[in-house]
């Protein structure tokens, strides 16, 4: 289950993006135990195949990586009746959190990241509509100069930081992207929904 605020804020994203509409289902695609735990205790009843075979209109994608993400996306985009997608990536700032140092195994084996998980959706039947990112670059920052405050025993200043970095903790689009976990959400673009 995961421990960090960042990977609980990424599930979140996901579940509240998928249950927009409560009558239309949601699929997850999972092929790590550490994502398979914890959409089993978030959502109980919902389908979760490591390959992408389960249609829904709505879809969780959970860390593509290196290896089988191109076959999962072609299968992903395949004229079914899924409208939207959400995807859960990392990159190398998510080594740091307790998920990475102490689970095994991992969350992922070999992540795409922000970067390339946009890549693989270029020129697809998805269109990218909202990039977010979790304790991302300025809140990073913010997080550093409150514990050099803390340690050097200003608790009032260290607080005003530490308020500073929760107030940027959530990046949307570009400034997504140095943070250690995102989230991608892709609808079927509209020549792929029609014909």
């Amino acid at each position: 289950m995961p421990g960090s605020l960042e990977y609980q804020y990424a599930l979140d994203l996901c579940l509240l993006m998928s249950s927009a509409a409560p009558s239309q289902a949601v699929a997850i695609i999972a092929q790590r135990p550490f994502y398979r735990a914890a959409f089993a205790l978030r959502l109980p009843h919902a389908p979760i195949s490591p390959t992408g075979t389960s249609a829904a209109p709505r879809l969780i994608w959970a860390e593509p990586e290196q290896p089988t993400a191109a076959a999962v996306l072609a299968q992903l985009s395949q004229p079914e009746v899924s409208q939207s997608l959400c995807i859960i990536t990392s990159n190398w700032l998510a080594r740091r959190l307790p998920e990475w140092r102490t689970a095994s195994p991992a969350p992922a084996h070999a992540p795409l990241g922000i970067t390339g998980t946009l890549r693989l959706l270029r020129g697809t039947a998805w269109h990218v509509t909202q990039v977010y990112g979790f304790h991302a670059g300025v809140s990073i920052v913010y997080g550093v100069i409150g514990q050099v405050w803390h340690r050097l025993h200003r608790p009032d200043l260290a607080d005003r930081w530490h308020f500073r970095m929760q107030a940027a903790y959530v990046q949307c689009g570009w400034r997504a992207w140095p943070a250690p976990v995102s989230v991608v959400l892709a609808r079927r673009a509209r020549a792929a929904q029609s014909g």
